[in-house]
């Protein structure tokens, strides 16, 4: 199973009761946090506590998050990490944290050249490009030495195919590395390029494909032993009876891993999730900007945001089975439009709100939502 705990749905400011954006996916291997607006950390101790007091299971938890991955640099989207990782080391983290992001191609090649501390002055680097902004953090403690744990920092320039970087702040190095990196042992995370006015992506969540079930049926009717049933369940090949018994042949086709996309900031018409779409591997789950609706369509262009209207688009060409919207401008008061603009593309859609959980099985997707007492379920949330 996995869990997305959205904990911001707002866009550029809090507005309406809404936080700026931020949100947890609960795995079985720990907890994944995608992008990191200010207040973060009090809102992930305010919805924890909220779970602990309603008696459910889960809980958000820092000790649990293996990986910050930042869906691009602008303040609403990653003001408040500082601050979680200075709290972590004051909580005596020890376990090793895994940051990553895109970056701008004239900052790859700078940090590659000079180390991490080269100097990023080139006016082609915005002002928030996360590699202008790890520097500083790195100034301001954010290293082994003053924090006490280690993070592993990775960068990612999408500009020409897909190159990754890891950086070094204890000894200034900066790894080009031979292609994407496996960032959290048992989950594969992927970055997809999106269209913002910085370097931005989206990132990708998908556990592990599952196991078709084993047929025991037809191995008792061969008569095998008890060691070699367990070998054959295994995936492992025997011998019996001089025949060769393949693995794969007691076995049903595998499912596809439950999966989630969260867009980050984007414009309509990413290449990268056509391409997604066309390789068959969408997500289960696409969490998507919707930061206006169709009368501001002009100022969802203008400022390479979405509309519901392109996220919906964005869901189809991808081939998402189901789509959260997120992501408002303070100028809308309510969602209800935006899902019905979505709707008129794809069916399975539902709009987010601040502690909301997602919950993602093989046998569906339910929407959770807090009101003021616990959480209940949407009924007719997401089309199964």
């Amino acid at each position: 199973m996995l869990e997305v705990h959205v904990l911001g749905t707002s866009s550029a400011r809090p507005a309406h009761g809404r936080s700026v954006s931020g949100s947890v996916i609960d795995t079985p291997v720990g907890q994944i946090l995608v992008d990191c607006g200010e207040g973060l950390q009090q809102r992930m101790k305010d919805h924890s506590a909220r779970l602990k007091n309603c008696g459910m299971q889960q809980r958000l938890r820092h000790t649990r998050l293996r990986s910050v991955l930042l869906t691009h640099g602008h303040l609403d989207h990653c003001w408040g990490v500082l601050p979680l990782l200075q709290s972590m080391a004051l909580d005596g983290r020890s376990k090793p944290l895994v940051i990553a992001a895109p970056i701008s191609d004239i900052a790859f090649d700078t940090l590659i050249q000079g180390g991490a501390y080269a100097e990023l002055n080139d006016v082609g680097i915005a002002r928030v490009d996360l590699a202008r902004q790890w520097q500083h953090w790195w100034s301001l403690g954010a290293t082994f030495d003053q924090l006490g744990y280690e993070i592993a920092w990775y960068a990612v320039d999408h500009s020409t195919g897909e190159r990754w970087m890891r950086l070094n702040p204890e000894s200034g190095e900066c790894e080009l590395l031979a292609g994407p990196v496996d960032l959290v042992d048992g989950l594969k995370i992927s970055s997809h390029e999106t269209l913002h006015s910085v370097p931005s992506c989206a990132w990708s969540v998908r556990l592990a494909d599952k196991p078709g079930r084993f047929d025991r049926e037809k191995a008792d009717q061969l008569g095998l032993g008890v060691e070699q049933v367990s070998s054959l369940a295994d995936g492992q090949d025997v011998e019996y009876s001089g025949q060769s018994l393949k693995a794969a042949d007691f076995r049903a086709p595998s499912k596809a891993g439950l999966s989630v996309l969260i867009s980050g900031d984007t414009k309509a018409g990413v290449p990268s999730f056509e391409e997604l779409g066309k390789s068959g591997s969408g997500p289960d789950l696409l969490i998507h900007e919707a930061t206006y609706t169709d009368i501001k369509q002009d100022k969802a262009d203008e400022w390479m945001h979405s509309s519901a209207r392109d996220a919906a688009k964005a869901a189809l060409a991808m081939g998402a089975k189901h789509l959260l919207l997120t992501h408002y401008s303070s100028s809308l008061e309510e969602t209800s439009t935006s899902v019905s603009q979505a709707k008129e593309l794809h069916s399975s859609c539902s709009a987010a709100d601040d502690g909301d959980i997602i919950r993602l099985t093989y046998e569906g997707t339910s929407q959770l939502r807090w009101d003021g007492r616990g959480w209940s379920q949407i009924k007719d949330a997401f089309v199964q």
